[in-house]
Formats: C-alpha cells, sequence, structure tokens
C-alpha cells in the first residue's frame, strides 16, 4: 500500500513526459515552395492531415487538410479544375485563424500537453498540433507531432490501481479499488484526498 501511494503521489508531482507516452515519430514536413501535389500524396498514402512547414530550417507555420480542401473549393470556383502545381503557400492562405500550431519542448509532460491543446481552444476547438522540438525552438527539427488523436492515450497515462481501505460504518466490510489517472482535475483531487487520510491514519 505504502509504495503505492508513493508511485502515485511521484506520477501527480511529476507526471510522465508526453514523448514518452507518445513516443517519437518520422514527422513529414513540407516546404512552402513544394507543389500542392506533395500534400496530397502524403493525404493519400498516410492518412495525414495537417504538415508542419519548414522553410530555411525553420518552422514557418502548419499546413492541415482544412486548408487544402477550402483552395480546393476556390480553384474549383475560379477555374473548373485543381492546378496541382501551385505551391504549399499559396494552399496554406486559406488557414483559418485558429489553424496555428504551438512548438513545445520534450520536456512537455502529459499534464502540460493536454492543457496546451485544450487552452488554445476558439469556438470549442482544440489547437490543432503541438510540434515536440528538443527545446521548442523554430530552428528544431520536429520530433513529434501531437494531435486530437492522441487525446485518449495521453488522458489514459499513466492509470495506477489504488486500494482505497474502508473508512467508518459505512463502509465496513466492504473494500473499494479506484483507478487514477492524469486525465482530470476530479481524479486527482480525488487521489490527494485519499492520500491524506491515509496519510493521517498512519
Amino acid at each position: 500500500m505504502v509504495r503505492q501511494i508513493e508511485g502515485l503521489r511521484d506520477q501527480i508531482l511529476a507526471p510522465p513526459l508526453a514523448i514518452t507516452v507518445l513516443g517519437t515519430r518520422n514527422v513529414r514536413t513540407v516546404s512552402p515552395e513544394d507543389p500542392i501535389s506533395t500534400a496530397l500524396d502524403l493525404v493519400l498514402e498516410h492518412d495525414y492531415s495537417q504538415f508542419p512547414i519548414y522553410s530555411a530550417g525553420r518552422y514557418a507555420g502548419l499546413l492541415t487538410t482544412n486548408a487544402v480542401v477550402r483552395w480546393l473549393a476556390d480553384q474549383l470556383r475560379a477555374s473548373g479544375g485543381l492546378a496541382e502545381s501551385e505551391s504549399i503557400a499559396q494552399a496554406v492562405a486559406f488557414a483559418e485563424p485558429h489553424e496555428v500550431a504551438r512548438l513545445v519542448p520534450r520536456s512537455t509532460t502529459v499534464t502540460d500537453a493536454l492543457h496546451l491543446l485544450a487552452s488554445g481552444r476558439s469556438g470549442g476547438r482544440l489547437v490543432p498540433a503541438l510540434i515536440v522540438t528538443h527545446s521548442g525552438t523554430p530552428s528544431e527539427r520536429p520530433l513529434r507531432l501531437v494531435v486530437a488523436d492522441d487525446l485518449p492515450k495521453l488522458a489514459g497515462a499513466p492509470r495506477v490501481p489504488v486500494e482505497v481501505p474502508p473508512v467508518g460504518p459505512a463502509t465496513s466490510g466492504s473494500r473499494r479499488r479506484m483507478r487514477v489517472g492524469l486525465s482530470g482535475k476530479l481524479r486527482i483531487s480525488l487521489v490527494v484526498l485519499v492520500v491524506t487520510a491515509l496519510h493521517g491514519k498512519g
């Protein structure tokens, strides 16, 4: 029991890194000068929905499939066809204001990542992506793209089973088992209350 509580305390005070939970990945980037067909091919081959744009080795923006769709609609309306040779810079001009990624260092914790994804909400939207680099600067290569699809894995880690002993006659003869994660302030508050209560009985 003591070991479980100590482990739980450590995870609350020092939650795991997001990149440890998710792992690194070969992040496909594009440049403003690349033809839009480059991004379209990546969407078809890998089902990607967003691409960091790097120009001269520095982060320069985010291209999303939403921006590509709006560019496509404009193309069809203007000329009735699709000019795949047009540059990515022309397509990214159709991005909406909220389609902005955030650069974060690899030291970003699971808790930080969840907060950062949610903190940029505009009209109920999450930040489209966190770009993890070594220290969160534009000149560093991306190590991982954290997107909405990663939320379940982030919210579910870590989870530690905690035995809560009976307290008072109302729970006499019963034992409750609780799984605690870092997916919400309420769960963390419950853990703190349990640890405080058990510490007081020690």
